[in-house]
């Protein structure tokens, strides 16, 4: 009787250690996943693109100075 309730008692522990790690790998997983989205992307600046002044914009500058992309504030019209 007594090495039955061992057994369960070393379930338990076994049971309980495996869940904990577990759960601190997914937090740890989704923490390296949301600060590697969050990161910031280098702008790459091309050699013509300092000669001539031209800047590249962004898909979100794009979304945020045209509201989203709608028909009311729309930037322009059939390419440059």
């Amino acid at each position: 009787m007594f090495l039955v309730g061992a057994f369960n008692l070393m379930g338990l522990v076994v049971g309980l250690s495996s869940a904990e790690l577990t759960l601190v790998a997914i937090i740890v997983t989704f923490i390296t996943s949301w600060r590697s989205k969050k990161a910031k992307v280098i702008e790459i600046v091309d050699d013509w693109e300092i000669d001539f002044g031209c800047h590249r914009f962004s898909y979100r500058e794009l979304s945020v100075a045209s509201n989203g992309f709608t028909e009311r504030e729309i930037l322009g019209k059939r390419g440059f």
